[in-house]
Parts: structure tokens; sequence; C-alpha cells
């Protein structure tokens, strides 16, 4: 949603010079059993739910989940139409709530309108129907989706970033989403190419994800290509995030829960001491078993921009002082995994769909490779464990850690 404060123009550092892009991985890495359950994330939801029917062609935006949690999620979408409300129900039928959707002024949408639905008083670990209605006219559903889980309940989502070009390369890796278990998505920036535009958004975002992002969250954080546009104007109005960065830095930074897992996202175009101070507040605050930071630009890279040395300096001692167990970055448009550096391990995973370009290798580098893929992780109380899958559906890199007591 539009926030009060625009994010600084400061860093636009550019992105381009893409290398032709592969599919199919060249080596492999560490592959770990056992192997990565394969399935369609929507399965669940869709035999719970029904069939999906639409009802027009009004919708401009297909509804998308936001902000998601145990209890709560909220239903954002766009139409040409006055009035629409959203109906939300148990598997079985009994309706939960009858939601007006609420329109939203904004500054970047002017032929329709923004509207948002806040459903709440939600059971954890539940899958519920929506649909969309105009009047006693359904517009579009039902369509389902499920509620985060209790910590000690065990998770699976997927992270990719660097993703957002409208090239066919980018609907194979969207196209893997499909194959893997995913309660939610993360995305590690730079969302919108080229330059973070409202119409970028909505013809490589929206349009391509649409299927995916009616049932399942997506919480991205933004890229340095993403503030190109009125400092990253578009994005904050389209995204719905949480909010407990702080009022200096609203969606800017923020954290949620899922089962163990406990995820940090901060904007590093220009990280600040304010970053640090609060990534290590929110840091100490949590019990979940796991520790999850994730940004654009990447602390450790033997990729074409390589380090970001300003985020390293300011909050690696962060990350190792409250037990961060991973931190995934974008920004190179490849894949590299680190040894675990003063117990941290790194991932750039910067291979959404936007193009590649080449990668090295350096000390501190497992393995690294100029590919096509996506993350999928899966994180129980005690285990947690991340694949490499190519964009060809191959597993070509893997990683377990053991939580300790």
């Amino acid at each position: 949603m539009l926030r009060a404060s625009l994010t600084s123009l400061a860093l636009l550092a550019a992105c381009g010079g893409n290398a032709p892009s592969n599919l199919h991985a060249s080596k492999v890495g560490e592959l770990i059993e056992p192997s990565i359950d394969r399935g369609n994330p929507l399965d669940d939801v869709r035999e719970a739910c029904g069939s999906l029917e639409e009802g027009g062609d009004t919708l401009l935006r297909h509804p998308y989940l936001q902000n998601a949690t145990s209890e709560s999620v909220t239903l954002m979408w766009t139409s040409a139409e006055a009035t629409e409300s959203m109906r939300v129900s148990t598997v079985d039928g009994e309706l939960v709530v009858d939601a007006e959707g609420v329109d939203e002024t904004t500054l970047f949408l002017r032929d329709a309108t923004q509207r948002y639905a806040r459903i709440g008083g939600l059971t954890s670990d539940t899958i519920y129907c929506y649909s969309l209605f105009r009047g006693e006219d359904r517009v579009l559903g039902p369509v389902g989706f499920r509620t985060a889980p209790e910590p000690e309940t065990a998770v699976d989502f997927v992270a990719f970033g660097d993703s957002g070009s409208g090239l066919d390369i980018q609907n194979a890796v969207r196209d893997q989403i499909l194959t893997v278990p995913a309660d939610f998505m993360i995305h590690l920036g730079d969302v919108a190419y080229e330059d973070g535009t409202l119409q970028s958004f909505e013809d490589y975002v929206f349009f391509p994800y649409a299927e995916i992002f009616q049932s399942i969250p997506f919480f991205p954080v933004v890229g340095n290509h993403d503030i190109r546009s009125s400092g990253g104007g578009p994005y904050y109005e389209v995204f719905d995030l949480p909010t407990n960065g702080g009022p200096s830095a609203l969606e800017e930074r923020y954290s949620f829960d899922w089962g163990p897992v406990h995820l940090a996202a901060f904007d590093s175009n220009g990280p600040t001491v304010e970053d640090r101070d609060w990534l290590a507040a929110d840091l100490e605050a949590t019990d979940r078993p796991w520790k999850i930071v994730f940004a654009h630009h990447p602390m450790y890279s033997s990729g074409d921009h390589g380090s970001s040395l300003d985020v390293r300096a300011l909050l690696e001692d962060t990350l190792v002082t409250h037990g961060v167990q991973l931190y995934l970055a974008g920004h190179d448009h490849d894949y590299e995994r680190t040894t675990p550096q003063r117990g941290v391990t790194h991932i750039v995973t910067g291979g959404g769909g936007r193009g590649l370009r080449a990668v090295g290798s350096s000390e501190f580098t497992a393995f690294s490779e100029s590919v096509l893929h996506l993350l999928a992780i899966h994180a129980d109380e005690t285990e947690l464990r991340v694949y490499a899958i190519d964009g060809g559906g191959d597993v070509f890199d893997s990683l377990r850690l053991t939580a300790t007591p």
C-alpha cells in the first residue's frame, strides 16, 4: 500500500548486460536426502474450495494475498466497478465474513480502483475459501488459501529474486513454483524491471503470477530497479506488507513468522544504523528456532556486482550475534551458496527470470552456477533444508542445517 514516505533514490545501480540464460544447470553441487517432495502447491486448496469460476472481465488485477498471518490476511485487487465485497467461508461453506472492499487512494493507478479487504479472526493452519461479489453476483471464486500454522508445524516456502522481465525464461521459473510445496513466497528484490513502473508491475508481476498470488501469500523486498520509478512509489502502492518496521521505514523493513521460521526483511538500498538497530531488536525478540534475513544486496557474492561491503560492514555482526542461520539475497543474476561465514550461510538467488551473468568462485564459495532457478525451503523445529531447482525442474544444489538446542 502507499506509504507516507518513499525510499531514497540514492542508489540506482545499473543491472544491465545480462548474458544468455540457461534453463539447466551445467554442474551439480551437494545433493542431500531426502529429495524434495514434488506436487502442485495449489492442489489442496483447489480440492477444498472447488474449481475457480470467473464471472466477468472487469477485474484488472485479480485478487492477491498479502500480509498473511496465522489469524488474518489482506485480500487486494483492482477493478473498474463501483463496489465489491469479499465473502470468506470455511471449506464446509459456513460464512466467516462478508467484507466490503475498501477503496484506496492511489497516486499511480489512474484507470481503476485499488481495493482491499482485511480478514481477521481466522484459525491457524486452516484452509478458507473466498469469492469476490458484486452485489449478489459472483465475480470470481471460490479460491482457497491456508493460514500460517503454529510454531511446531513444519512449513515449506519458495524464494527467488530478479524476476519481473516478461520474458519466457521468467515463465519457466514461475512454472517450477507449481511443482514444489509452497505455503508462501519471498522475493529478493528487483520485482519489476526495468524501472519499477506501475505498468511493469501489472505486466511482469501480477499477470504472470496471478494464479499463484490468488492462493499463496507473497512477501517481497525492494530492489534497486524497483525504486527507479518515483523512489519505489508503485512498489509500495501495490503491496501491503507488515508494518512492524516502524513509522520511519514503513514497509521498507518488516518481519513475520511462519511455523518455526522467523523472517526479517530490510531495504538494502543504502542501509542505515536505524536498520541495524531495528534488526537487532527484532531478532532478539523472536523465539523461533530458525532466523532468516533477506534483502536484495548480498553480503558475499562472486557475481558481476560482487559483495555489498556496506551491507556486510553494517549488519553482519548483528546476524552473528543474534543467531541468524541463513541470509538470502538477489542482485547478482546467478546462484551462489557460501560456506558458513561466522556461522551464517549466505545464498544469492538472483536467477528468477531477468537473465543471467557469469559467476565466479571465491574463498567463501561452496557452490556457484549461472542458471535460472528458485529455492524451495523446508523447515521443521530441528532441521531446515534448501533445494536449488533450475528452470528445467532439476535440483542442482542443496543445503541441510540443524537447529542448535
